[in-house]
């Protein structure tokens, strides 16, 4: 829903016009205020698979506005795939102790940020806009040795956590209260 999420907000919620403006709106609160977006468009994924669970905003107050918005959606993001994270290291038994993401949401330096904080791990952002052709055309040619390792794309940025965990814990907290109120409201 990363991608999706954002298109929501601009095509059908009109607070943005552009995906790039997202940045630049989250970052005019310093905090979410304890604003959280439950982007259950297609109920809550990994790990809860609940599929009859509605979309939901939570903690809006007086004060509230777009920025809040924008903010409580990409930090929406980090929180699923730290969700997503919890279950696959429960899986392996092991931490994962870095993250490669590419994609159109990681030209969000809020969000790749956040997502470090959330994961207490270094987020490493491609080079390469879009890394799963890439990858395909990459295996394609190993497979008849037609590579060079030299034509691999090269990280650009690497997004260390800047917050404790402690710090992050009120923020983790806040999301798993809203998760359960989503929840309890199907």
């Amino acid at each position: 829903m990363a991608g999706s999420i954002i298109q929501w907000l601009r095509d059908e919620m009109k607070l943005i016009s552009r995906a790039d403006e997202m940045d630049e709106l989250a970052k005019q609160t310093s905090t979410n205020e304890g604003v959280y977006l439950i982007p259950a468009f297609c109920g809550i994924g990994c790990s809860l698979l609940e599929i009859d669970v509605k979309a939901m905003l939570s903690g809006m107050h007086l004060g509230t506005n777009r920025s809040h918005i924008a903010r409580a959606a990409l930090e929406s993001i980090a929180y699923q795939v730290n969700d997503l994270f919890v279950a696959m290291e429960k899986d392996i038994r092991q931490k994962i102790k870095t993250l490669r993401v590419d994609g159109g949401v990681t030209q969000s330096k809020f969000l790749m940020q956040f997502l470090a904080d959330v994961l207490q791990i270094p987020v490493h952002k491609s080079s390469m806009f879009e890394m799963t052709a890439f990858g395909a055309a990459k295996a394609a040619a190993q497979a008849i040795d037609f590579w060079n390792d030299q034509d691999s794309p090269h990280q650009i940025e690497i997004f260390k956590p800047s917050r404790s965990a402690k710090q992050m814990e009120p923020f983790m907290n806040g999301w798993k209260r809203s998760v359960k109120i989503a929840l309890n409201q199907k």
